[in-house]
């Protein structure tokens, strides 16, 4: 993928969070409170401030974490429909960028990533 950097995908992110991209980014000095919110569902999400995520920097539109970024932000713009099969998010202007063979291989992740996920929710 040849990601331009524009910043879209963290506008509104409603990004879910692993237990451990929570302890990745807490042992690197961040408070939960201050990037993550717990919802109504049981998820942790990344947090939003003034409509972007809590880690983009607004002038440069770079994350401020991104060698050390959740999951989900690695592996976005893979994506999984609603009825469970692997997609690109056409939202995101790169997208044409994903070959078949990085979709299918991120695609593995983002299964593996939301399992876990589910099953920090059911603890």
């Amino acid at each position: 993928m040849k990601c331009q950097r524009c910043g879209k995908c963290c506008e509104d992110t409603r990004m879910e969070l692993s237990a451990k991209d929570i302890r990745r980014l807490e042992k690197a000095g961040y408070r939960k409170d201050e990037f993550a919110q717990h919802d109504s569902e049981g998820i942790w999400r990344l947090r939003n401030s003034e409509g972007i995520c809590s880690f983009l920097n607004p002038s440069s539109r770079e994350c401020n974490v991104y060698e050390l970024r959740p999951v989900g932000c690695y592996l976005y713009p893979v994506n999984l429909s609603p009825e469970g099969g692997v997609v690109i998010d056409d939202a995101c202007p790169a997208a044409g960028t994903v070959d078949g063979g990085e979709k299918k291989k991120k695609g593995v992740l983002l299964r593996h990533q939301l399992r876990m996920i589910d099953a920090n929710r059911q603890r």
